[in-house]
């Protein structure tokens, strides 16, 4: 399976910058979609922040289905998902449970109560669609979707089932997964879409014309439908995809490469920002007496957030701890190095690209009804 359209190498080097872009973008949308707003504009600044769910997270979920590969070794696949997912979400899941705890001792207020026994522990880690917490589901969901398609994959190889047995498979596993409570069924679709796009091998779509005329439509037909899992939504992430991958050519120079390394580092930043969140919190008061509307608090709760987050992922690499929690010796992507689909090209595309792995921007949720926040 190719996970990208084969070009021209010059269409390629056009191109490569994109999924890094978006995902870039959707991180610091993800950063400030998860404060706990404050001050006059306070309720402007949510309101904005129930625009940004509408779309943010279904790109992370099409760009991560779109540059996922589920051939290979079994053993070494699961032993893989294990290393760069389901230890790191373990882990921070569980520090962030411990930051809730000390948040209500402190008397901060959080967007998401803290753990209330042994058990909610438990099912907050391992039933995460039905009890989440923070930014966490998305990695979750990632685990869960990963293993039925590698199981998938296995079940096709060992069996020796008919071309194309396991898409029918994962589908029947992922159904039965949504069934049982460990998937959101409106997270699912995003990510087959991506895939089906990588299957037949169409570009990731990068035009602002489409993209805003697909934007411009849907806000006068059927604005309302886009805060709820619907066909309509579906368009609209694809409309929200299409326009930042354009505006990543628009932009150029330093303001694309710049959200471009963002891009690359989204793990790092969605499995520690809901960290800087909640140690920043009690700075509201003193950014109230400056700035009454709460917009200053936010920038600056936002760039040091993402700021602190690039500089635990230098030090983990430094201190070697990288390997021990991610299973690579480097999770911290310098802002001069290549971007991850011009390796992938480079490869032949016999790499999959960490893009559901450093991926893993969080805060989107089934509906506006029902957001999980991460401060």
């Amino acid at each position: 399976m190719t996970p990208f359209h084969t070009e021209t190498p010059a269409g390629i080097a056009a191109r490569q910058a994109a999924p890094d872009f978006v995902r870039g973008v959707a991180i610091v949308l993800m950063v400030y979609g998860h404060l706990t707003h404050i001050g006059s504009m306070a309720a402007v600044q949510n309101e904005l922040v129930s625009w940004i769910y509408t779309f943010h997270m279904p790109a992370f979920l099409f760009i991560s289905g779109y540059f996922f590969k589920v051939d290979g070794d079994f053993k070494d696949r699961i032993v893989r998902l294990g290393r760069r997912l389901v230890i790191p979400y373990l882990l921070f899941v569980t520090i962030y449970l411990l930051g809730l705890l000390a948040a209500r001792d402190l008397g901060l207020h959080s967007n998401n109560p803290p753990p209330s026994s042994t058990i909610e522990i438990f099912q907050i880690l391992f039933l995460h669609a039905q009890h989440p917490r923070g930014a966490y589901w998305f990695i979750y969901t990632l685990i869960v979707v990963q293993f039925c398609f590698i199981c998938a994959w296995f079940a096709n190889v060992r069996f020796y089932l008919p071309a194309g047995s396991w898409i029918v498979i994962a589908v029947v596993l992922l159904a039965l997964a949504c069934h049982a409570g460990l998937l959101w069924f409106s997270a699912v679709p995003y990510f087959l879409l991506g895939m089906t796009f990588a299957l037949n091998r169409a570009p990731i779509p990068a035009s602002f014309g489409v993209g805003l005329f697909g934007i411009i439509s849907i806000l006068l037909v059927a604005p309302s439908e886009i805060f709820s899992f619907s066909f309509i939504k579906i368009a609209w992430c694809l409309a929200a995809v299409a326009t930042l991958a354009a505006l990543s050519s628009v932009v150029g120079g330093h303001a694309a490469r710049f959200f471009a390394w963002l891009g690359r580092n989204t793990l790092i930043i969605l499995l520690c920002h809901s960290l800087f969140v909640l140690l920043m919190k009690p700075l509201g008061k003193l950014f109230l007496l400056v700035d009454p509307t709460g917009i200053l608090y936010a920038v600056v709760v936002t760039v040091v957030t993402v700021i602190g987050c690039l500089a635990v992922a230098a030090f983990f690499d430094r201190a070697g701890l990288s390997e021990w929690i991610f299973g690579t010796m480097q999770i911290y992507s310098p802002h001069n190095k290549t971007s991850s689909v011009a390796k992938l090209t480079r490869s032949g595309g016999n790499e999959m690209i960490d893009v559901q792995e450093e991926g893993k921007n969080a805060g989107w949720q089934p509906s506006r009804d029902s957001t999980s926040r991460a401060g």
